[in-house]
């Protein structure tokens, strides 16, 4: 995987390609270029799924640890990232539109 300045793009593609489970935990590792060095980003999926009401729909979604990034993931169980997390810095970063996506 690809990562740079635009880290969140390339970790969304990692949830659209990996079909998630309750409770894994599984590695990817990075490529970033302007450092000419790899990454490897641990991510811990929570042994529960959790529901959101979103656009009059409810959606079940997981809840992703990634340490490495300090940031926590919420993904909707078609793989489309839905927002992420900054631990520490007060930072979420939240999906403004949402297109179903076909399961993987």
């Amino acid at each position: 995987m690809l990562l740079a300045d635009n880290t969140i793009g390339w970790v969304s593609l990692i949830y659209q390609a990996h079909a998630l489970k309750t409770g894994e935990s599984f590695k990817i590792t990075g490529f970033y270029p302007d450092r000419f060095g790899t990454a490897e980003l641990t991510i811990n999926v929570r042994p529960e799924m959790k529901e959101i009401e979103y656009g009059g729909k409810t959606f079940p979604f997981f809840v992703c640890d990634v340490p490495s990034l300090g940031e926590t993931h919420y993904v909707f169980a078609s793989g489309q990232l839905m927002k992420a997390e900054r631990i520490g810095q007060k930072l979420t970063i939240l999906l403004e539109e949402y297109e179903e996506l076909p399961s993987p």
